[in-house]
């Protein structure tokens, strides 16, 4: 990156536009994801593909965790899908938006998939039983989302507001399996 020479052009799709690349943990595999719902990955010192799976629905977004290998990634069909990269399978479906999937971020410790919509809700999803465990419906729709490391906050950004809203965890301090309770406007300018 440096040097600023180019090393290497992989052409990944023929006809769709990659809506998201990632490396893996061990810098080895190139995974790139095409709106129109392919997954590819490609060994990233020679560029020849390896793997291969078709959602046949189209994608709006994407997050990796490379810790378990996992891709999430917000679908035509208003759900989340997880696939296992290294497998090139899919693993877990969730269903529930009833809009486009805008971004989605997996948790720290790889327990949960939080993601959000054009439904102006934000959910939260448990990756080992697959149950929802929490929806928070807002009064615009989340843009873009982040989760502390720590769990500890929840952060959002909405269509038209020039403000970051912090949300806390409430299972931190009371034990409920629901993630969100209260917003803190932060960022604001006056």
């Amino acid at each position: 990156l440096q040097s600023g020479l180019k090393r290497r052009s992989i052409k990944a799709f023929s006809e769709s536009s990659i809506i998201s690349s990632f490396t893996d943990s061990s810098n080895t595999q190139l995974i790139s994801i095409s709106s129109s719902g392919e997954i590819k990955s490609f060994e990233f010192s020679k560029g020849v593909q390896i793997g291969q799976i078709c959602t046949n629905v189209s994608v709006s977004s994407a997050s990796i965790n490379r810790d378990t290998e996992l891709i999430a990634i917000g679908c035509s069909d208003y759900a989340v899908r997880v696939i296992d990269f290294s497998a090139m399978k899919l693993v877990r479906l969730f269903n529930g938006h009833s809009a486009k999937v805008v971004d989605l971020i997996f948790s720290s410790d790889s327990k949960w998939i939080v993601s959000c919509s054009e439904d102006k809700s934000i959910r939260t999803w448990d990756m080992s039983s697959g149950n929802i465990l929490d929806v928070l419906v807002v009064e615009k729709t989340p843009i873009a989302i982040a989760l502390s490391h720590n769990l500890e906050f929840l952060a959002s950004c909405h269509k038209d507001e020039i403000s970051i809203k912090l949300w806390s965890n409430r299972s931190l301090y009371t034990g409920d399996c629901n993630i969100i309770e209260s917003a803190i406007n932060c960022f604001t300018s006056s």
